[in-house]
């Protein structure tokens, strides 16, 4: 294959933005910006309609996004207002070549950022600006008159501002000042006459949030759970429920519900005539935003953080509390978390000498695809996460153990939850491999505090019956059941390093391999009479301690090998015992330094080493040509991926530019047999995992969270992933085409295709009806898209 037969191309994924979605004024789309995409989803349905990729192309960029407006004289354009001063005026739902109409920019002063958008009319934005801290800085009130020259008014500044908030109405803005030590205020702003009112607050327990309602009720959340209320008569009365620090308020428009959230993942609704309470608890993670998008209290918007910088937003039916929809992106479980990236920077620009792929920290994290649903599966904590990378949506969360089912507070903290390390799939789907580790904190027992339990679980796939009820938002089509669970399968406090399936040639793939630290191997494979699973086969432990252990097991399951360390030990499937003859055991120091990963295609054995990439051939047991020199950190094997379809694998490397000053990456795509790279890739941040889609492609997540294809079918020019192809403009035109054309076209006028569901009661195929159609339409075959096709008219 040459360079040529490859591209690589972004297909989905993407984190949502905190806190900047935009309920549309037919109040049945919701805008979700993502740092990837603009997404926009039918509440009715909870499908996405409309996906507005940002590329080169389009030029888009929603980096350091404040808020989203509508267009009040054309519904189809949303305002992107950035925290730099741009302002990007958007083609959300029209099919056009240009989605970015135009961008202006707002004249900030020196150090400052663009906070809050006050108000927008269309003609003038009224904003919040100054220096993006948490500590004491001024905060100013600035109007911009939009126009061919953009004039830029002050007509307000608070001092030693920390926090604030704006009424529903936005005409009263309040301000969490402190002008001195040990000094709180408040200070409320009236935007039209620009009157302002100080309250001094009485309280030292330090605040972290706040919310105010249109009739000039002021809720303060504090650190340690207490809630106040501050009257517009200055009176105060305390809400206490929460028990530990109070990240998010928000009030109903008429001001007689109070919503908040915090640590324990509970949403408390407080009804303020008489105090009662309801409570939306067990969510995924802290209430870190809480928003009341409609006049009515009818829905909630919630964004929780899920693992460091990623969010899932919820929105809710007052009426009930559930769930209207759920969004969220690919949630990483990252080795090293995402704010240490920062001090990469630091290091690299601080040492110019060292090597740029020397990382000292991991940011990786194992992925998995599911042999024949192709829905990727990543690690979450106690959980799987299920996630649709074709629809770039959440599939369901399958929980693999039990957790504490509320947050952690105080001293709940030291409570340590089981965290699933390892899992795999047989080849045909049907079973998946799980092990947990559970350690023992503070709190458990003094005297087993540093104990360790492995637990090792054997689920069986279990797809449901049409007709089912769904249980998530985007709807469930399988799941897991639990066939059996042993504990410290490889002995008490022996942790489990390696785990991988049997491949078909062995009892047709219905077994897995697990290793552990001390070299000991184990076979485990289903009891001939029942669908429990067992323990058949093991190699001892060494007595030796390593945590860098890996397996790879040959086509012909005749072979297994073990890397332990720096050493390549050969083990016969059928006696489970090392293989000593002189040919194989000259193999055992191939590596030259730790072993980080193995694999197997073909006839040649991959070892991904600390130091170095390189294979061997099996039948001559001699080093191929391909050798290569790299820095593999702990978890590379995360980066290492086999296409066993056409032999090849890719390696992705991460790497800091200094030119950029930037964090970069690159794949290579080898052939086992040569040293010359048969296609190499950028990409504009770190990789964090790279797979195997079990076709033709290799499958990449960065840390952004963003879904790339490297695609191995021959493509033309035009097909280019910086020019590609608007599929959904192409659909756009023949539907309009049609619609000019048919006889029925004239009964149409007056009504957009896009709002239109039902004409004569039948269902009415339009550009929104095929949007999701087109994802990564570059890697899926003409069956597959003439099925989304029929599936769509039927």
């Amino acid at each position: 294959m040459l360079a040529e037969d490859f591209k690589t191309s972004l297909v989905g994924g993407g984190q949502p933005l905190r806190n900047a979605q935009l309920l549309c004024a037919d109040g049945r789309h919701l805008v979700v910006p993502f740092n990837n995409q603009l997404r926009v989803y039918l509440l009715t349905t909870r499908q996405c309609v409309r996906s507005l990729k940002f590329t080169v192309q389009n030029g888009i960029s929603l980096e350091g996004l404040v808020s989203l407006r509508q267009d009040l004289e054309n519904e189809n354009l949303l305002w992107a207002f950035l925290a730099s001063g741009e302002v990007l005026l958007i083609n959300w739902r029209e099919k056009v070549v240009e989605p970015l109409v135009k961008k202006i920019k707002l004249t900030l002063a020196k150090d400052d950022s663009l906070l809050s958008v006050v108000r927008f009319d269309g003609d003038s934005v009224l904003t919040l600006t100054g220096k993006k801290s948490s500590n004491p800085h001024t905060r100013s009130l600035v109007n911009y008159k939009l126009g061919n020259k953009i004039e830029t008014s002050t007509l307000s500044s608070i001092k030693s501002t920390v926090l604030f908030a704006i009424s529903k109405d936005s005409k009263t803005i309040a301000f969490l000042t402190k002008p001195g030590d040990n000094i709180t205020q408040i200070v409320t702003l009236n935007v039209e006459s620009g009157d302002k009112t100080t309250t001094p607050y009485p309280y030292k327990t330090h605040i972290t949030a706040i919310a105010l309602a249109n009739d000039g009720t002021i809720a303060l959340g504090s650190q340690s759970g207490v809630i106040q209320l501050v009257f517009p008569d200055t009176t105060i009365r305390a809400l206490k429920w929460h028990i530990d620090a109070v990240k998010s308020l928000a009030f109903s428009n008429d001001g007689r519900y109070l919503l908040s959230g915090g640590l324990e993942r509970v949403l408390v609704f407080w009804q303020l005539d008489t105090e009662k309470q309801q409570f939306l608890p067990r969510l995924a993670g802290e209430v870190s935003d809480i928003e009341v998008p409609t006049d009515e209290l009818y829905m909630v918007t919630v964004r929780l953080d899920v693992n460091h910088e990623q969010y899932e937003l919820l929105v809710l039916s007052s009426a009930d509390l559930q769930s209207r929809l759920s969004v969220t992106g690919p949630r990483q479980a990252f080795t090293s978390p995402l704010s240490a990236m920062k001090k990469v920077h630091k290091l690299y620009e601080k040492d110019k000498s060292m090597d740029v792929q020397k990382l000292k920290y991991d940011f990786t994290t194992p992925v998995e695809l599911h042999p024949t649903t192709k829905q990727m599966y990543l690690i979450h904590g106690a959980h799987l996460q299920v996630f649709d990378y074709h629809k770039s949506e959440q599939a369901f969360v399958q929980k693999i153990t039990d957790t504490l089912q509320t947050g952690k507070v105080r001293s709940e903290l030291k409570l340590m939850d089981p965290e699933v390390k390892k899992f795999a799939f047989t080849t045909d789907g049907k079973w998946l491999a799980t092990v947990e580790e559970h350690h023992h904190g503070e709190i458990d027992n003094l005297l087993s505090q540093n104990d360790l339990t492995c637990v090792l679980k054997i689920w069986r796939f279990v797809e449901s019956q049409k007709g089912q009820p769904q249980q998530s938002a985007q709807g469930v089509t399988s799941s897991w059941e639990l066939i059996t669970k042993i504990v410290n399968p490889h002995g008490v406090g022996v942790p489990v390093r390696s785990l991988i399936a049997a491949p078909s040639s062995y009892f047709h793939g219905l077994a897995f391999l697990s290793a552990d630290v001390s070299g000991g191997v184990r076979l485990w494979r289903p009891q001939p009479s029942s669908p429990a699973w067992s323990l058949r086969k093991l190699k001892p432990s060494m007595g030796l301690h390593s945590n860098s252990v890996s397996l790879a097991w040959s086509p012909d399951s005749s072979l297994i090998f073990l890397g332990f360390d720096d050493t390549l030990i050969p083990i016969d499937t059928s006696s489970f015992e090392e293989i000593t003859t002189p040919e194989i055991t000259a193999l055992t120091r191939v590596s030259g330094s730790t072993i980080r990963s193995l694999a197997i295609v073909d006839h040649t054995l991959v070892i991904l080493a600390s130091t170095c990439l390189k294979t061997i051939n099996l039948l001559t047991l001699q080093e191929n040509p391909l050798v290569v020199a790299t820095h593999a950190s702990k978890n590379s094997s995360n980066l290492l991926a086999i296409n066993h379809t056409r032999g090849t694998l890719a390696l992705a490397v991460n790497y800091y530019s200094r030119e950029s000053k930037h964090c970069d990456s690159k794949i290579f795509v080898f052939s086992p047999h040569t040293l010359q790279p048969l296609y190499v890739s950028s990409h504009d941040t770190y990789i964090s995992s790279l797979v195997w889609n079990g076709d033709e492609d290799f499958l990449f997540l960065d840390i952004k969270s963003r879904i790339g294809l490297v695609t191995s079918s021959k493509l033309s020019s035009e097909d280019e992933f910086e020019g590609s192809r608007d599929y959904e403009q192409e659909m756009a035109v023949l539907l309009a085409q049609a619609e000019a054309s048919s006889k029925v076209a004239g009964k149409l006028n007056g009504h957009s295709i896009a709002n239109a569901e039902e004409i004569n009661s039948h269902k009415t195929l339009d550009a929104n009806s095929f949007a999701t159609l087109f994802d990564s339409i570059g890697t899926i075959k003409l069956e597959t898209l003439f099925e989304r096709v029929m599936q769509v008219v039927e």
